[in-house]
Order: C-alpha cells, then structure tokens, then sequence
C-alpha cells in the first residue's frame, strides 16, 4: 500500500508540475509594445514585393533582445531590423509585430553568439530626419557617444 500512496504522489508531482513560469504582469508589459496607444495592435505589413532586393538588414530572423527604461529586459526573441522605414519587428508566435518606438534598446546578435551584440537606441534628436524615435546603432559609449545611422534607399530603374 505504501509503494502505491508514494508512486500515485510522485505521479501527480509529476503531472502538476511547471518547468517554467511566467508571471502575468511581465507578460502583460511585454505585450503592450505592441499596440500604438494602447488602442489597436500595430502588425507588420510585408510590403516592397515589386522590389528587387530586401529592406532588412538580414533577411533572417535574428536574435534579440528589448531592454527597456527601468531596465526590464526580454531575452531571447527573434527580430528583424526594416533599414528602410528604421523599424524593428518582431516574431511573436509566428506573427510578425511592429516594436513601439518607446522601447529605447533593442541589441541584435547576428551570429546568435551573446559576446557579439550589435546596440541600437533612439533618443537623439540630431536633425529633421534623425529624431527621438529613430534607431541608430551604439558604436561606443563614454564621453563621446559614436553613432550609426543605417539607413538603405530605393532607386527607381528603367531598361
């Protein structure tokens, strides 16, 4: 009888158990870079289907990593980085999100290796076409702050 009572306790151990958990409230400050005004979610749209070329700064999805104000971090996600439009978007179950510009650093590791990082922040107002909520690559930090602006065009060819 004994052995029954202790494999029936090891057994419902086993099924009511979690690996991992995730609290709501994180979960839900997660979520909410998605929506523009917290009104309505903002998709991406995959446009650019007439174009020769492609608008990312790598056509697969890379690892990532949102870093946010009070230093709340979300790890391990799968983005892309839209040079043309200078947007973030995200894979979130399979369905692909605009990243809210309130989000103020996003490092990308192209290589998948954490060593290897690439830092993007906005925040700096340097002119009409670079303002707070564009995203420049973080170069170096310290005194002097080395910024990079990526940025691709489209040209219009005829034959």
């Amino acid at each position: 009888m004994k052995k029954i009572i202790t494999v029936s306790i090891f057994f419902l151990q086993a099924v009511f158990s979690f690996s991992q958990t995730a609290d709501d409230d994180s979960r839900k400050a997660f979520e909410q870079f998605f929506y523009e005004n917290n009104t309505n979610k903002v998709y991406y749209a995959f446009q650019y289907t007439d174009v020769k070329g492609s608008p990312f700064l790598s056509d697969k999805w890379m690892r990532g990593r949102l870093v946010l104000d009070d230093q709340t971090r979300f790890d391990n996600l799968q983005m892309k980085f839209d040079q043309y439009s200078n947007k973030f978007i995200i894979n979130w179950r399979d369905t692909a999100f605009q990243i809210s510009p309130v989000v103020k650093q996003i490092d990308l590791f192209p290589t998948g290796d954490t060593t290897n990082k690439m830092i993007f922040k906005n925040g700096y107002a340097i002119n009409d076409k670079i303002n707070t909520q564009t995203y420049l690559q973080v170069l170096a930090e310290g005194k002097a702050t080395f910024l990079r602006y990526l940025k691709k065009e489209m040209d219009d060819y005829t034959e």
